[in-house]
């Protein structure tokens, strides 16, 4: 791997897309996705306390869907994280 850091614009590009995706999370559409992923967390959750046992499709299944829906906030977060470590380079750079 090298130490060498990204250029500039990809720092920029890394940096706006964290804050779009800042924005996207505060907005309508990314409450409401972020709160359809949450629920469907908890049901798949639910179910799958109840779920036979001997099924392990369905286990699998319900398994699945709690890491996907779990995965998502995830996602959004490291895409933030990753917007602010860019950021941080990125004032690095200009101070070297």
């Amino acid at each position: 791997m090298s130490d060498e850091m990204p250029d500039d614009s990809v720092l920029l590009r890394t940096i706006g897309l964290g804050l779009d995706i800042k924005v996207f999370k505060k907005s309508p559409v990314g409450k409401f996705l972020l709160d359809r992923a949450e629920m469907e967390a908890v049901q798949s959750f639910d179910a799958l306390k109840i779920a036979d046992p001997e099924d392990p499709r369905l286990i699998r299944e319900l398994q699945n869907k709690i890491k996907v829906a779990e995965s998502f906030e995830l996602w959004l977060e490291e895409g933030i994280e990753s917007g602010k470590n860019a950021e941080d380079q990125y004032e690095a750079s200009r101070l070297d």
